[in-house]
């Protein structure tokens, strides 16, 4: 059996050993490089099981919706700081 000490001691060098392979994992990102063609493949397979090939269309058509309203939305927040700026910087205010 071991001992109290021992036990202790043994937790000590586990924890400390993840926490050096925590560390190795912080640094190597994934897709810190971006997402290459393995991965959109992978992704497509993925959606493909999930939704099936003939919901795909409807699935891309969604997505592309929502990709339009979010660039729109962007946009309009822009603007609008932009146009909040203006006012500031031209001491004008409504």
């Amino acid at each position: 059996m071991l001992t109290s000490a021992e036990l202790t001691a043994i937790i000590k060098m586990i924890i400390c050993k993840l926490h050096s392979i925590g560390q190795i994992w912080r640094t190597d990102v994934p897709f810190a490089r971006g997402i290459g063609p393995l991965e959109l493949i992978l992704i497509l397979v993925i959606v493909m099981l999930i939704f099936g090939v003939g919901k795909l269309p409807q699935v891309g058509q969604a997505v592309g919706k929502a990709v339009k309203q979010f660039r729109q939305s962007q946009e309009s927040s822009l603007e609008a700081e932009e146009t909040e700026e203006d006012k500031v910087t031209t001491g004008k205010s409504d």
